[in-house]
């Protein structure tokens, strides 16, 4: 009996760990972002572009959901986080697309991962600008 009730007890707290942390990482791409970066690698080495006059390119990820953009990311309206590394942006059409997200150190980097994909690797980085 005993051994059963420190199973259960070993469950509800690795599902409550794992809730926490779906939370954090909510709140982590929660706000506004300036570009900093875009890079391309198209095989023959990567490209970056850094990202370091006026006017600046922004995206906003708000805390219920809706999502703003500029760039190749204006047509999306709506964000839902799907994992901890895939972001998923929905159209007004309800067309979406899956981007591979990282936070680390300030930055944030978008990389599309479906349906469209870059093989040889390509996405733009930000810094945060304002937490929403």
């Amino acid at each position: 009996m005993k051994s059963n009730i420190k199973f259960i007890l070993a469950i509800l707290m690795l599902l409550t760990i794992s809730c926490k942390k779906d939370k954090v990482e909510t709140i982590e791409l929660t706000g506004t972002w300036r570009l900093n970066e875009s890079y391309i690698n198209s095989g023959g080495g990567t490209v970056r572009t850094i990202v370091d006059k006026e006017p600046f390119e922004f995206i906003q990820f708000k805390e219920n959901g809706d999502f703003n953009g500029a760039i190749v990311y204006k047509e999306y309206k709506t964000y839902k986080i799907k994992d901890s590394t895939i972001v998923i942006l929905t159209k007004a059409d309800n067309t979406t697309q899956s981007y591979k997200y990282i936070i680390e150190r300030g930055t944030l980097t978008l990389s599309p991962v479906e349906p469209i994909l870059c093989i040889e690797g390509c996405g733009n980085s930000f810094s945060r600008v304002f937490m929403d």
